[in-house]
């Protein structure tokens, strides 16, 4: 899921007044159960539509996407970065602000790979920057329908390329949200596939990521059992959300990283919420680490939505943001 949701949930606190005690002794839970409810009754029936009519859903997108445009001259007013572009893909390059970047991150937005990021990727990598030490530039790729997955995944990887001619591949980390997260394993699988004298990176941290798509029986089960407390997807979506791939052109490379051989992959930390339905896909992720022998550390946050990290208001996400920037900052 894109983080420009996350944006608008965020802003609504403005009008909420709190006395000092209430706001000690509840902000956490509060500001976390009030994120979730906005969702439910926001995000989940969008997403409950789409499932129903994928068709409608794909060419609203297409469209918001065509008209929806980066506030660049505002945001280079907050966040120090550049703005490049390599082989007809842009990146931002956003600099620490408080020690020299010696190692880069790549960071992969969320988004279905049919919705662009927002500017609240940008407040996400200035931190993740900052507090690291390490550069970290957004890659904004193209979508689906407009180009094909291989075509995303290549265009990923021209901007990597461009990444090693000043960056060890062992000092780059490849991070992402949700799609984004799903676009770490790809384009490694790519690589390892079709690219092999590229190096892998160093680390990847997929977030909430899609593994496997269609999901299988057993993860379909589960998922159902989940499916209760996901605040975003319903069961149907996770369902249909394969058909919309395949109606947006794609040939299966984005979300079914677990079909390809991992071997030699980085060192992963895969990070869900126990409470979004792709959790149902990390016994799967833990099974494919040990058979293709991928060091593989996870971290769960107990009772959490999809992508909350990307809520950085949230004391809970501060608290799994902080555990994400010490495994970048972590040495071989």
């Amino acid at each position: 899921m894109n983080i420009y949701i996350y944006n608008y949930i965020a802003t609504l606190y403005k009008f909420i007044k709190l006395t000092k005690k209430q706001i000690k002794d509840y902000m956490s839970s509060f500001q976390y159960k009030l994120t979730e409810f906005l969702f439910r009754h926001t995000v989940r029936p969008m997403m409950k539509r789409a499932a129903m009519y994928p068709e409608k859903f794909i060419e609203k997108r297409r469209k918001t996407e065509q008209k929806k445009r980066l506030p660049l001259p505002s945001l280079h007013k907050k966040y120090d970065f550049d703005e490049q572009s390599v082989g007809g893909t842009p990146y931002y390059a956003i600099h620490s602000r408080y020690k020299s970047g010696e190692r880069l991150v790549l960071y992969f937005f969320g988004g279905g790979f049919v919705m662009s990021g927002d500017s609240g990727d940008f407040e996400f990598a200035q931190e993740m920057a900052d507090r690291t030490g390490a550069d970290v530039w957004l890659v904004w790729h193209k979508l689906l329908p407009e180009v094909t997955d291989k075509e995303i995944i290549e265009s990923v990887i021209t901007v990597y390329q461009e990444a090693l001619q000043r960056y060890k591949g062992e000092d780059i980390t490849f991070f992402g949200l949700s799609s984004g997260g799903s676009l770490c394993l790809d384009v490694c699988v790519y690589i390892n596939e079709q690219t092999k004298a590229i190096p892998l990176p160093g680390k990847l941290i997929p977030v909430s990521a899609t593994i496997q798509m269609p999901p299988t029986k057993k993860q379909s089960e589960t998922m159902r059992k989940i499916g209760k407390k996901d605040v975003m997807f319903t069961p149907d979506y996770v369902m249909a959300s394969a058909k919309m791939m395949s109606l947006c052109g794609s040939g299966g490379l984005l979300g079914n990283a677990i079909a390809h051989s991992w071997w030699g992959f980085p060192k992963i930390m895969a990070v869900y919420g126990s409470h979004e339905i792709y959790y149902a896909q990390m016994d799967d992720f833990k099974r494919k680490c040990v058979e293709d022998k991928v060091d593989l550390k996870t971290y769960v946050g107990e009772g959490m939505m999809h992508t909350w990290v990307a809520a950085g208001w949230l004391p809970e996400a501060k608290q799994a943001r902080d555990i994400i920037y010490s495994y970048i900052k972590e040495k071989d």
